[in-house]
């Protein structure tokens, strides 16, 4: 049971650090784009 309950918490941090690491690699995509745009402008 203990063993159970490590394994699932374990696959929720990968996870978030999963969700984290897409959020910022999106973050950074939309700011490079806008820099992009107000170069272009």
């Amino acid at each position: 049971m203990d063993k159970k309950r490590n394994f699932v918490s374990g696959i929720s941090r990968s996870t978030k650090i999963t969700l984290v690491s897409c959020f910022c690699f999106i973050a950074l995509t939309c700011l490079i784009l806008v820099f992009f745009v107000m170069l272009a402008l």
